[in-house]
């Protein structure tokens, strides 16, 4: 009896990004939500600039006290 959610993206496709994200060429990317079906390549191309300026794909809880 299989449990939980199959996997769709074949587990190399994991491996890769981590080796990218691991080589320094997205250290912009630091502190920031991915996915791993992103061409990285392209969204630092096309994205990274209103990524960086927007402070985008951030998690952000404020608190007021």
């Amino acid at each position: 009896m299989e449990r939980g959610i199959p996997f769709i993206d074949p587990p190399e496709l994991a491996a890769a990004t981590m080796l990218y994200l691991c080589s320094g060429k997205a250290d912009w990317l630091n502190g920031r939500y991915i996915d791993v079906s992103w061409d990285l390549e392209e969204v630092e191309r096309v994205w990274k600039e209103k990524i960086l300026e927007k402070n985008l794909l951030v998690n952000k809880l404020d608190v007021v006290g």
